[in-house]
């Protein structure tokens, strides 16, 4: 989470509004998509960031985009930013809301990296595991990296656990060129 008063009062706000009405993960949802479209999509972010273009029209075409989908306080939320000229701060806010989402619903991040393709019901096991572990729920990614040769290596609230061939070997080799 960033450290930025501006960008973490804003979350703050909206987190505890919407914890408030009791509409947390509904909004959660909402700063997601909003999240996910400022990220990838690059002209949806250069529109929302552009200068040129006036506040209001941008609040109308975001209004046209998300309103059927979007909680009102979520909308009511992205208005209030761009009428106080903070939208430069829009994808760390929105990023920051979302941590302290998952702060107040108990939920880590996690990945999971491994050499070849697990079977599902094996990640699953080792999530419900850690999840037992952690007391808490887990969001977990899972990706493929060839260079690990074999084994895995598993992030998890800033702890990395690499049991990957790899590391083994460089371990090795670093013990090898001490001697």
């Amino acid at each position: 989470m960033d450290r930025n008063r501006v960008t973490v009062r804003y979350a703050k706000a909206i987190v505890d509004l919407a914890s408030e009405k009791g509409i947390l993960d509904k909004v959660d949802q909402n700063l997601r998509l909003l999240y996910a479209a400022l990220n990838d999509y690059a002209g949806f972010r250069d529109f929302v960031l552009k200068p040129v273009i006036k506040n209001r029209s941008k609040i109308e075409k975001l209004n046209e985009l998300f309103k059927a989908e979007f909680e009102p306080l979520t909308m009511s939320f992205i208005q209030l930013i761009f009428e106080n000229n903070r939208e430069s701060f829009l994808l760390d806010i929105v990023r920051n809301a979302i941590d302290l989402s998952r702060k107040v619903n108990n939920i880590i991040t996690a990945e999971l990296v491994v050499a070849q393709e697990l079977d599902p019901g094996l990640v699953d096991k080792l999530k419900s595991q850690f999840e037992q572990k952690m007391n808490s729920t887990i969001e977990l990614t899972t990706s493929v990296d060839p260079d690990l040769i074999g084994g895995f290596t598993f992030t998890i609230d800033g702890e990395q656990y690499n049991a990957s061939i790899a590391n083994r070997l460089k371990t090795i080799r670093k013990q090898l060129e001490l001697k």
